[in-house]
């Protein structure tokens, strides 16, 4: 059900639903640390068709459009797994990805995220 687009000859990548570019990642959907590995797995696959420009499903224009895109979005949730083992609670989190992510757009989408990472609230 993760579906992005290559087109090799053009070697232009449209994301799919796991493609960010440098702004918080929704989690909500993809809570768990082996989710959230397997969803880095799926991105290594995208990285490897050696896109020269990705446009991502969700991000920014003035942000990276190339695997910058991918490698920032396998960081993030590299970041995530550890901030979700070494906080007892949401605002733990938040601070946590904040801190590592200065500047990034889709606070909101953080705050819910790390809501349901904590277990603080049900999702799905």
């Amino acid at each position: 059900y993760r579906t992005s687009l290559f087109n090799k000859e053009l070697k232009v990548l449209i994301g799919g639903i796991d493609v960010f570019n440098e702004i918080h990642v929704f989690l909500a959907d993809t809570s768990s640390k082996a989710a959230m590995e397997t969803w880095i797995e799926n991105l290594k696959v995208l990285q490897a068709l050696n896109a020269d420009i990705i446009v991502p499903s969700h991000g920014s224009i003035e942000k990276s459009l190339n695997n910058q895109a991918l490698t920032a979005t396998m960081d993030y949730l590299r970041t995530a797994v550890q901030a979700s083992e070494e906080s007892g609670t949401s605002k733990d989190f938040v601070a946590k990805l904040e801190a590592a992510y200065p500047g990034y757009a889709n606070k909101g989408v953080l705050e819910l995220s790390a809501k349901v990472v904590t277990k603080e609230m049900p999702w799905g």
